[in-house]
């Protein structure tokens, strides 16, 4: 998975980024969020894991603040997509977009 945005700390640690989160797709939405508070209104994460997208859809509908565009680059090799989170999440709803993580991890479908 990558991590990538232009939000300059000239190289310097970034503290709210230290995180000792063992799986790399929790470590996304802190990602994503520091990106938010610094700025950036357009981001595209890169994942095709399914725990991605769901965390990230909740995400956007709780904490979106200043962001315009949320998308997820999925798929694998020569089939990618980008799946529009902002708008899918605001056509489904903020009470489903809540639910999703519960249902996920239930089914365990991945």
């Amino acid at each position: 998975m990558e991590l990538n945005y232009a939000c300059s700390t000239a190289g310097a640690e970034v503290s709210e980024l230290n995180i000792t989160m063992e799986e790399a797709d929790t470590r996304t939405v802190p990602h994503v969020m520091h990106a938010v508070t610094h700025g950036i209104s357009r981001i595209i994460v890169m994942s095709a894991d399914t725990d991605v997208i769901v965390m990230v859809f909740y995400w956007n509908v709780l904490h979106s603040h200043g962001l315009r565009k949320l998308l997820v680059k999925a798929g694998f090799s020569d089939f990618t997509q980008f799946i529009p989170i902002h708008a899918s999440s605001a056509q489904i709803g903020e009470n489903v977009c809540k639910f999703l993580p519960a249902v996920h991890v239930l089914t365990a479908y991945d």
